[in-house]
């Protein structure tokens, strides 16, 4: 029987011959038998110094990662995935063989970062333990598309007018949430939680910032956006005699005197109130200011005067129309269309730009309202309830509506427009305009007599002139307000 720990006498003399010296075998033979067994029993751990090799036969405790089944996930959600090893000699440390884009690993084992592209993705790692055991492994993420914000451009501003722009986003796990990720709106603008842009702008320029929109499932995706804000018109408006003398009030824009011996049939301001068009009943414009001209209706082949004028919103074109109901498209302004002379009921007295240029309406002396391209159809007044005649027609500031006002002082609200009810020392006859202010939609309008006189209704109030034209103005004709 040979004990534990023991050697046979053939093991112990190979041994020997290996470890103790030839002469000290011959002398000291019981010795080195001693010797032998102490070297051949002590422990394992006796032996190590520093990090231990793997011996031939030697059975030592193996490092191993614990499995991790398939992970599903969603391009952009954030990762926190902790990794576990078991065996070996504690601590471990861990470090990345090949991760996927936006995938991190910390040397605690922790998996995190977040993943950008989609598809089934490897994390390949791999844990070393005190001894320098090693393990390695492979976990597998299911990488889902995320949410994406499908906004990438907004409509513009103006300070001091109500704003509102709704962000979209599409994919990913709805519900969304949106946040602003960097950078700052425009003062006066907040974004809601469900993706609403809104408020009031308070100063004038370009802001960009950048959106995120984030999903029920952690995933998240951004978008940079801007928003352009441009400065408050001028408050005020512009009166026309028939000789074509023009006086301002609170508009920046010159006046302008009776030069030319031609009839005045409207007027329309620039988007910032710095100029204004006038036309005559032969179809000529005359720009003032900073009003630029675009050109004149034709003398010959024209059926019927000019009635009126209107400006495109951005100020880069006008519509002129005859009392026939022709019109003509100058600038950016885009011809919709005329009324067919068998559709004509009255005379035209009036042509007015839908909120967004893309469409207009004319109104007849009667009450009867013609729409063209986007201009919505909200209503005209009803045949035999007028007293006087429709004399003009202004439209709500962006929002469709538009107020019809006849020659009594009787005004007809329409879509967005607002009924305002009239107070002491407004006129009951000889109106021959109407304006709309353009504070807050569907708020206020003037309305412009003969004699030359100017009465606010609601937030259109009255106002001293800026530049008033010199005296000896025949009858007034025409008025326009800045928008």
């Amino acid at each position: 029987m040979v004990l534990p720990g023991a050697v046979t006498g053939r093991a112990r003399a190979a041994v020997a011959s290996r470890v103790v010296p030839a002469f000290l075998r011959r002398a000291l033979p019981a010795v080195a038998a001693s010797l032998l067994l102490a070297v051949t029993a002590l422990p394992a751990a006796a032996s190590a110094v520093g990090p231990r090799a793997r011996r031939a036969g030697e059975v030592v405790a193996r490092v191993e990662i614990v499995p991790v089944a398939p992970i599903v996930v969603e391009t952009g959600a954030p990762l926190s995935i902790p990794l576990t090893a078991v065996g070996g000699t504690a601590p471990y440390q861990w470090s990345p063989l090949a991760l996927p884009p936006g995938v991190t690993l910390g040397s605690g084992g922790v998996v995190g970062g977040a993943p950008t592209r989609a598809g089934r993705q490897s994390v390949d790692v791999e844990v070393v333990d005190a001894l320098n055991a090693t393990a390695s492994a492979a976990i597998v993420l299911d990488v889902r598309p995320g949410p994406l914000l499908t906004t990438t451009q907004l409509p513009a501003g103006m300070v001091g007018t109500d704003y509102g722009a709704k962000l979209v986003a599409h994919g990913g796990t709805p519900p969304y949430a949106f946040s602003v990720a960097s950078g700052r709106l425009p003062g006066g603008l907040v974004l809601s939680s469900t993706g609403m842009l809104s408020g009031r702008p308070g100063t004038s320029g370009t802001t960009r910032f950048d959106a995120r929109v984030t999903d029920a499932a952690g995933g998240a995706a951004t978008a940079q956006l801007a928003v352009s804000v441009s400065p408050a018109p001028s408050e005020g408006y512009v009166t026309v005699d028939l000789s074509g003398q023009a006086s301002t009030y609170g508009l920046v824009a010159p006046s302008s005197t009776a030069t030319k011996s031609w009839d005045a049939a409207g007027v329309a301001v620039t988007p910032d109130g710095d100029g204004y068009w006038l036309v005559s009943t032969a179809g000529h414009v005359y720009g003032v200011g900073g009003a630029r001209s675009y050109g004149s209706a034709p003398v010959k082949g024209r059926p019927g005067a000019v009635a009126g004028i209107a400006a495109t919103p951005d100020g880069g074109g006008y519509w002129l129309v005859t009392t026939t109901g022709r019109v003509y498209a100058f600038g950016d302004a885009q011809l919709l269309g005329s009324i067919p002379p068998a559709r004509l009921v009255g005379r035209i007295v009036g042509i007015a730009a839908s909120p967004v240029g893309l469409g207009y309406w004319l109104v007849s002396s009667t009450g009867r309202v013609y729409r063209f391209g986007a201009a919505h159809r909200l209503g005209w007044v009803t045949p035999g309830t007028l007293t006087g005649t429709i004399v003009g027609i202004a439209t709500v500031p962006g929002a469709p509506g538009y107020w019809l006002a006849d020659s009594d002082g009787q005004v007809y609200a329409y879509g967005a427009a607002r009924e305002l009810e009239p107070f002491a020392g407004q006129p009951d006859h000889d109106v021959v305009a109407i304006a709309a202010a353009p504070e807050d939609a569907g708020a206020g309008y003037w309305l412009l007599t003969k004699s030359g006189g100017v009465y606010g209704f609601g937030a259109a109030r009255n106002m001293t002139p800026t530049n008033q034209a010199v005296p000896g103005a025949t009858r007034a004709v025409a008025l326009a307000a800045s928008r």
